[in-house]
């Protein structure tokens, strides 16, 4: 049960920082992200 709290925090923290540095970060249009994604599963 502890553990479970503990993770829970940890996700929470991590999701904290994500949308932190997602807000510092410039903004991308649709075609840019896709074209992320395209290239991710070309690699896989």
């Amino acid at each position: 049960m502890l553990r479970d709290v503990f993770e829970e925090v940890l996700e929470d923290i991590a999701l904290v920082r994500a949308i932190e540095e997602g807000r510092q970060s410039e903004t991308a249009n649709r075609a840019e992200v896709f074209a992320i994604f395209e290239k991710a599963e070309e690699s896989a």
